[in-house]
């Protein structure tokens, strides 16, 4: 039955997104709808896996003019501001143990033409309980704030800072909380070309606590470029290394991603991922697998 409710929602989602291409002719838009969805396989075992399905949205503050550059990049380079809201359906598999649950954002971009500071803030809550008995309940609160200033009209950098909680509710025990902690620096660089030409740069440095009494932490070092072949296609590639006392975490991903504009409102996008831990034991897996399909609709 659920995943029945997951195919309605996708296919309600598309029959909406290709609607929105109909009804537009023009391409200056002034939101964004997008269906989503990403799994991430565990090891080598195709049982241990988990997958995200949902919608998001993204209303912007004054239409976006994309006659002067290439459509994934022009809201960034017009500096349009936006309101943004996610909801998705998560579900976790290891081997026999099922868990599943909602998970919602909302956030605003504060960004305006005339100014060159801009600030983004982020909130987010999940709710995951296991399908057995006795089992658990995870309910998460994350904050994240992202405040940059435009050093030239292409040149964007900043400082990042992320909260997250997580309450774990066994039905036999008490519940236990753990705390994390982001805090970093951004900077994103478009370099125009002509013929719509582009080259983007994103670079991040951040350190990551966990814990609450006990702290763990590492340090992570992120590049990711992607090249604009006109105002339609673009390919990326992308890396990050991750540092430290957490062993979960620590080891490099490696990413790729394609996004094509099919027309000026309606792009189709793909990304994966692979994790490949540098502690790879009992506990933790050797390599994670994660394949992501974003479909989009502007109007």
């Amino acid at each position: 039955m659920k995943k029945i409710l997951r195919l309605t929602t996708l296919a309600i989602a598309l029959h909406f997104v290709f609607g929105v291409v109909t009804a537009n002719a023009t391409e200056q838009y002034q939101t964004e709808v997008s269906a989503f969805y990403s799994r991430t396989y565990f090891g080598q075992e195709s049982d241990n896996w988990s997958s995200q399905l949902g919608m998001s949205g993204e209303v912007f503050f004054a239409p976006v003019n994309t006659e002067e550059h290439p459509y994934a990049e022009a809201a960034f380079l017009e500096r349009i501001g936006s309101t943004i809201i996610s909801a998705a359906l998560e579900e976790d598999k290891a081997g026999a143990f099922e868990s599943d649950g909602p998970t919602l954002s909302i956030g605003v971009n504060l960004a305006k033409p005339s100014s060159p500071f801009v600030v983004k803030l982020m909130y987010t809550w999940s709710r995951t309980e296991a399908d057995y008995s006795p089992g658990f309940t995870d309910k998460s609160n994350d904050y994240d704030i992202k405040a940059g200033y435009y050093f030239t009209k292409t040149l964007l950098a900043g400082f990042e800072y992320s909260y997250g909680s997580s309450e774990v509710s066994f039905a036999l025990f008490p519940s236990i909380t753990t705390r994390s902690r982001d805090y970093g620096l951004f900077a994103k660089y478009v370099l125009e070309l002509e013929n719509f030409k582009e080259l983007s740069f994103e670079a991040t440095v951040s350190e990551n606590t966990i814990g609450n009494t006990e702290i763990v932490r590492n340090t992570k070092e992120s590049i990711n470029v992607d090249y604009f072949f006109n105002k339609s296609l673009s390919i990326g590639v992308g890396f990050q290394n991750s540092s430290g006392t957490v062993e979960s975490t620590e080891g490099q991903t490696y990413s790729a991603n394609v996004r094509y504009f099919i027309s000026p409102h309606f792009s189709v996008q793909a990304i994966y991922d692979r994790f490949r831990n540098s502690n790879p034991s009992v506990f933790f897996n050797e390599s994670n697998h994660t394949y992501e399909l974003i479909l989009a609709g502007r109007f």
